[in-house]
C-alpha cells in the first residue's frame, strides 16, 4: 500500500529545549544529567512536524535522520517480497525510531504517521559518536531496543499460539497500558479510555488477520462487555476479563510501559 510522502516541516517558533522536554523521562535522554542536556542538544538537527497519513521514511531508504517521537502516533512496518505489509509495532511519544539499519546501512523498516506528529531529528551519521561520548545513551538505547524486541516477541507468540480474540485483546491491552502510562503526553486520555487512531485494517496487519476478522472479534469482545473500539477510542470495559482472555500479566506490561 502506497502512502503520500511527507516533507519534513520545521516547527514554528523555538524548538523545544531538551532540558524542558516533556517526553525526556520516557525517551532516549532519560537519566542524562541536566548539565549535559545542552551538549546532547547540539546533536539534534531540528524539530519537525509531519501530517497524519503520510510516510516519514521507507524501508530500504538511505534516510539521514533518526528521531525521537515528541507527539503523535506512528506505525513501523516491513513488506514481504510480494508486497504484503506487516506492522512491526506502533510508536508513541518518547520512542526512538530510525536507528536500526539493514546490512547496507539503510532503513530496516518504514515509518508512517497515523496522526499529526512532531519529531526531534538526529543525524544518523553522528549517532555513533554521540553514544561513544555518552555511555549512558548507549545503555539506554540497548534498554529501549530490548523493550521493543519484547513487544514484537509477544505479538509473534500471540500470532502463533493464540486465537483471534486472544491476539487482538493482547495487542489492545498493551497499547492501552502504554498510553495510560504516558498520561497527558497523549491527548484525550481518561480513566478508562484512550484516543485510538488505528484502523481495523492496520490492527489486522499487526496480527496476521483480515479486517473482517478483526471486526468480528471486536464485536464479540464488545458484546461480552470486555472492551470497545468506537469513534476512534479504545475503552476497557472489564480489565480483569481482558487480562484473562489475553493471558497477560498486568505487572509485566506495566513494567514494559514504564521503560
Amino acid at each position: 500500500m502506497n502512502h503520500k510522502r511527507s516533507q519534513l516541516v520545521a516547527t514554528s517558533g523555538t524548538p523545544t529545549q531538551c532540558v524542558s522536554c516533556a517526553v525526556r523521562e520516557r525517551a532516549l535522554f532519560q537519566g542524562i544529567p541536566p548539565e549535559q542536556l545542552k551538549w546532547t542538544q547540539t546533536y539534534r538537527e531540528n524539530q519537525y512536524r509531519i501530517e497524519a497519513r503520510s510516510q516519514l521514511f521507507e524501508e530500504g531508504e538511505d534516510h539521514p535522520f533518526a528521531y525521537t517521537l515528541y507527539s503523535g502516533w506512528m506505525m513501523l512496518t516491513k513488506s514481504s517480497t510480494g508486497g504484503r505489509r506487516q506492522v512491526l509495532r506502533f510508536a508513541l511519544p518518547g520512542d526512538f525510531i530510525g536507528f536500526q539499519a539493514n546490512l547496507s546501512g539503510n532503513m530496516s523498516y518504514g515509518a508512517y504517521a497515523l496522526t499529526d506528529c512532531r519529531l526531534c531529528a538526529f543525524p544518523r551519521a553522528r549517532l555513533s559518536s554521540m553514544m561513544k561520548e555518552t555511555p549512558e545513551l548507549a545503555a539506554r538505547m540497548a534498554m529501549l531496543s530490548a523493550r521493543d524486541m519484547s513487544f514484537m516477541e509477544q505479538v509473534l507468540l500471540a500470532t502463533g499460539q493464540k486465537n483471534a480474540r486472544e491476539r487482538l485483546t493482547s495487542l489492545l491491552l498493551q497499547l492501552y497500558v502504554r498510553v495510560q502510562s504516558l498520561g497527558n503526553l497523549v491527548p484525550e486520555t481518561d480513566e478508562n479510555s484512550i484516543r485510538f487512531p488505528i484502523s481495523q485494517e492496520k490492527m489486522g496487519e499487526a496480527l496476521g488477520m483480515t479486517a473482517e476478522h478483526v471486526n468480528r472479534s471486536l464485536r464479540e469482545l464488545r458484546e461480552e462487555g470486555v472492551l470497545e473500539v468506537k469513534s476512534r477510542r479504545l475503552k476497557i470495559l472489564n480489565l480483569n476479563r481482558a487480562l484473562e482472555i489475553a493471558e497477560i500479566d498486568m505487572q509485566t506490561i506495566e513494567q514494559q510501559a514504564l521503560l
